[in-house]
């Protein structure tokens, strides 16, 4: 992801290109998948034969399912498709049989189980082109989703338009975006990818308010545990305050933490404050110092190039 979201970067900045970003929302995907498709797929792609073919198709088959309202139960029915939940056997054959991607030939593409998202970059005078092929890899993927019983959502699906170039606006204005995936994919101001939220001028703001408003949520709960801390080990509140603050909030840091965005620094000054509570230190402490205590890096070191442990034991940042 920081791979792709520094090439577009550079692209948009430097070479004066325009991105463009597909965003594909696939509609039931998990429950409507085809078992004999996704024994097809095993024997097609993966050469599976025999016994191992023959349990895994059995395995599959004869699955019932049924219904309650109040106290009223229907009747069994069989299942056609659906894979079942909570094993690793489901997860393999739903990955191996969402294969559309491999229908994308003029763009890249980032792909998250069912979600693919195509990205291109392109110069501004080839945007008809660019349409062009774009809306012959849709056609490719909307043919594999009639081939195998999916079905792609077109009116939650969309493009976004990446551009910075001056007036982006009034310079796109003669572009006739007709682009089709099971329906009109309308244009979006803002798009999720992998996690992470894109927009128009890559300022990665929504992401940030996103983040902000969940670490808002976490850090309540987490501050009414801390306020029986003698009935919680030390330990114990700093796994919580790892898992839920640092794992968050360091999530594709090097590109949305470069910006100048005002909720950046206060989602800085929240995990450092609460870093405080959790170690039972006075707010008027420095923010650095619960991150010397707890061997952690201040969130505003994590952009650099020495993000280790090595660099982390050094006084570069005391």
């Amino acid at each position: 992801l920081t791979r792709m979201t520094q090439r577009i970067e550079d692209g948009t900045l430097d070479k004066k290109l325009v991105g463009i970003m597909l965003f594909t929302d696939a509609s039931k995907a998990h429950p409507e998948a085809w078992h004999s498709g996704m024994v097809r797929k095993l024997s097609e792609k993966c050469g599976a034969r025999g016994s191992l073919l023959l349990w895994i198709d059995d395995w599959l088959r004869e699955r019932t399912a049924r219904f309650k309202l109040g106290r009223t139960l229907s009747q069994h029915m069989q299942l056609q498709s659906g894979a079942p939940e909570g094993s690793s056997l489901s997860c393999y054959l739903f990955i191996t049989h969402c294969d559309a991607c491999e229908h994308i030939k003029c763009a890249d593409h980032q792909t998250h189980c069912d979600d693919v998202t195509p990205c291109k970059l392109f110069a501004p005078s080839r945007w008809g082109e660019v349409q062009t092929r774009l809306q012959k890899d849709s056609t490719n993927v909307t043919t594999w989703c009639m081939k195998w019983r999916m079905r792609f959502n077109g009116d939650k699906s969309g493009h976004l338009l990446m551009d910075r170039r001056k007036d982006a606006q009034k310079k796109q204005a003669s572009w006739n975006a007709t682009l089709n995936l099971q329906g009109k994919m309308k244009r979006k101001e803002c798009g999720k990818c992998l996690g992470l939220w894109f927009d128009e001028r890559l300022t990665f703001e929504k992401h940030a308010l996103a983040t902000h408003v969940k670490l808002q949520k976490k850090r309540r709960f987490l501050l009414r545990l801390c306020s029986t801390r003698s009935h919680m080990p030390f330990n114990v509140r700093l796994k919580f305050h790892n898992t839920w603050f640092t794992a968050t909030s360091r999530h594709v840091a090097p590109t949305w933490r470069s910006k100048k965005n005002l909720k950046t620094k206060q989602l800085d000054s929240m995990e450092s404050q609460t870093l405080k509570r959790v170690l039972g230190l006075p707010g008027s402490t420095s923010n650095d110092t619960p991150h010397v205590s707890a061997a952690t890096l201040p969130p505003r070191h994590r952009t650099q190039v020495q993000c280790t442990k090595t660099w982390l034991r050094t006084n570069a940042w005391v």
